[in-house]
């Protein structure tokens, strides 16, 4: 779910690929296992999740060590305001996209958790 009205579609994709980078990086989405109603209620009333929110609800804290540029890549896709809410193009010119995205295996090696990469090669 993305904090957004129905003028926004295009940048709820943009909110999506900012949780998706948390999933992928961190091995499970924000909020995971908790009841709909109340992610919602956190969607729309709590900040964005970030990587410190992994690292206050983690026992694997020291799995979570990303490059700036991954942070500040989900911290501009998940700012809370679509309309300040960058374009897919826009995150395409990011640092993070244009130094990492060299393929999957790549980004595998250098984005996801030790832990994520576990469940990948189960």
């Amino acid at each position: 779910f993305a904090p957004c009205s129905n003028h926004h579609y295009r940048k709820a994709d943009v909110w999506s690929v900012g949780i998706t980078a948390l999933q992928i990086g961190h091995g499970r989405a924000p909020y995971e296992g908790e009841e709909l109603i109340q992610v919602t209620k956190r969607i729309v009333h709590d900040p964005p999740p970030t990587a410190a929110y992994y690292r206050t609800t983690s026992k694997a804290r020291s799995l979570f060590k990303f490059c700036k540029h991954y942070h500040q890549f989900v911290s501009t896709a998940l700012t809370k305001n679509a309309n300040e809410r960058p374009s897919a193009n826009a995150m395409l010119e990011s640092r993070f996209i244009k130094k990492y995205a060299r393929g999957m295996r790549y980004l595998q090696k250098n984005l996801c958790s030790e832990e994520m990469l576990e469940r990948v090669r189960r």
